[in-house]
């Protein structure tokens, strides 16, 4: 065949491949937050947790707790359950973000149940009806939050973010089948409190240590003791889910951190403190892991979420030692354990 021939037919044979060659090219996925101006997303978040104490000693002076009494310890479960719904309206985004959002918060509801007693806040969390505005301010780098068209204690704004959509775990650009990416610790807190931390249930009157205080404590020391962690995730592809396209995020995580239980403990003592309380110094250790996976559905034409679940096993190994001493008397009592549980978040919308 002369040279001319074989060169056309080579260029004909390449033509004729392009379309075969872009269709067995991996196919590019926008899995990005990019919400019409004023759409509203409603959404239900529940949250599941199961805890046990899995051992526990306990000493006073060098003589340790009765049996019967560390074993009715160890018997009990904790069951924590929390569920929120809200209402979210991106009346303006840039860049993959909101900069100016309303969260209605319609309906809040947390329940403890310990052994065979079950515990509900005695009033009505303080945010439940109120409508939260977050607004981006460009000098500051940072959300400015407010009660909209409501007034409310401006401290229960402080441990809410923007992010209930756990956008920390898109991509930073289009993915295609089998991508991956890793999600900073400084990113996570989307991941286990979606929209930040909802207090302003408490209802101790003053009476006991304050437990919103408490809890933001600790979520500050996980965010500082997860500095290294971080969070695999894999783009799966899209598909049909319930008749919507979705772009669908596994991710996994699986790190350990430690605690400083200190200042929580002299929040307690604080609480219970006053005349006639034995003065006390702690030393204390704690060891948190956590291990977990997860899915994102993420609706591939509107641009918000679709669905979320994660499952997780939490462990917490403890120990505390305290000097305590009154009416010249000394005190010194050796605590310590291990506490286990599972935790599962649902968050979905409606």
């Amino acid at each position: 065949m002369p040279s001319t021939m074989k060169t056309k037919s080579a260029y004909l044979f390449a033509v004729l491949a392009i379309p075969l060659t872009l269709g067995l090219a991996a196919v590019a996925d926008d899995v990005s937050f990019h919400p019409a101006k004023d759409v509203k997303s409603q959404k239900e978040l529940r949250i599941e947790g199961e805890f046990r104490v899995k051992e526990a000693a306990f000493t006073v002076n060098g003589e340790p707790m009765p049996g019967e009494m560390l074993e009715q310890i160890t018997s009990q479960e904790m069951l924590l359950s929390i569920a929120i719904d809200a209402t979210e309206t991106f009346l303006a985004t840039k860049d993959g973000s909101p900069t100016d959002l309303l969260r209605s918060y319609d309906k809040m509801e947390t329940k403890v149940e310990i052994g065979d007693q079950s515990e509900s806040p005695k009033k009505a969390n303080e945010l439940e009806g109120k409508v939260v505005r977050f607004q981006w301010d460009d000098k500051a780098s940072e959300f400015k939050k407010s009660f909209h068209e409501s007034k409310g204690d401006d401290a229960l704004l402080e441990q809410l973010i923007d992010d209930m959509e756990v956008r920390a775990m898109l991509p930073a650009k289009k993915v295609a089948q089998g991508d991956t990416w890793e999600v900073d610790a400084e990113h996570m807190t989307a991941l286990f409190f979606p929209g930040g931390i909802a207090g302003g249930a408490d209802d101790s009157a003053g009476e006991g240590p304050d437990m919103d205080a408490m809890g933001k404590e600790m979520a500050k020391q996980m965010e500082e003791a997860f500095k290294e962690f971080k969070v695999a995730c894999t783009y799966k592809g899209a598909r049909d889910a319930a008749g919507t396209r979705v772009g669908e995020i596994a991710f996994t995580y699986d790190g350990k951190a430690s605690l400083d239980l200190d200042s929580i403990l002299r929040q307690v003592q604080d609480a219970f403190g006053g005349e006639g309380a034995p003065q006390m110094e702690f030393t204390t250790s704690a060891t948190l892991s956590l291990k977990g996976d997860g899915v994102l559905l993420w609706d591939l034409a509107t641009g918000v979420l679709h669905s979320y679940e994660m499952k997780s096993n939490l462990g917490l190994d403890v120990s505390i030692q305290v000097h305590a001493e009154q009416d010249g008397q000394q005190f010194e009592v050796s605590l310590s354990g291990s506490l286990g549980g599972d935790v599962t978040w649902e968050l979905a919308r409606k």
